[in-house]
């Protein structure tokens, strides 16, 4: 099921309810990696009933037939109380977007650096201590090490830009591009996340997988440490 496909049956399937249908993430920021990355979408309706839901199913189990992830779906008021609970992603969407239908319903979203600061410290703690635990699981095979680097890769980059938002207002949309500035206000190896990004664009990883996540580990440990005294300051 392709991205108009989408568009035109949450068109058919809400009819009036649907007010706009919004095309985020990676396909937007220009870090798209064709076949290893996928098609995020929003939709804001008036009304998601279980009834509303139920005439999206059809729908929604063929794009996730083609490896995307279900659509967010919020009314337009749940977006606005979402935003000092969701603001890393919220932002990112805000300033990162193609509306597909419908009217721009992310143009007043107000998000707090408070509340950006307070996500993003968790998000940062909690993927550290996720990473171990993987490691710790799936040390013993090197393609299961590559794997844990595969997957996380995407979601730390969102981060580290995130984190670059505490800093300075000027973020550039390509992740990557955004983490390469990070490393002007914090003394990482960016050259890693550049290799991590590669393996994540290609699959290929070509050195040895223990030593890079004890590399990833060590970076993101200076990242951490430098937004908790940001955050402190």
């Amino acid at each position: 099921m392709k991205l108009e496909e989408l568009t035109k049956a949450l068109q058919e399937n809400l009819g009036s309810s649907l007010e706009a249908v919004v095309l985020y993430g990676s396909a937007v920021g220009g870090d798209h990696a064709g076949k290893n990355s996928d098609y995020n979408v929003m939709a804001v309706v008036s009304d998601f009933s279980v009834e509303k839901l139920r005439t999206l199913s059809k729908t929604v189990q063929k794009w996730v037939k083609a490896k995307n992830p279900p659509p967010l779906l919020f009314t337009e008021e749940r977006l606005h109380a979402s935003t000092d609970i969701f603001p890393i992603e919220l932002l990112d969407i805000k300033e990162n977007h193609r509306l597909l239908f419908g009217r721009d319903c992310l143009h007043d979203l107000e998000i707090k650096t408070t509340h950006l600061r307070l996500e993003l410290e968790r998000e940062l703690h909690s993927k550290m201590i996720q990473l171990r635990e993987d490691y710790l699981i799936d040390a013993q095979r090197d393609r299961d090490v590559r794997q844990i680097l595969l997957q996380s890769i995407s979601s730390i980059l969102v981060l580290c830009r995130a984190a670059l938002r505490l800093w300075t207002n000027e973020v550039p949309s390509h992740k990557l591009e955004a983490t390469r500035k990070l490393a002007d206000y914090i003394a990482f190896d960016v050259t890693l996340f550049e290799s991590l990004f590669e393996l994540k664009q290609t699959g290929k990883l070509a050195q040895n997988p223990h030593d890079v996540f004890q590399r990833y580990l060590n970076a993101l440990t200076l990242i951490v440490d430098a937004v908790d005294k940001r955050s402190a300051e």
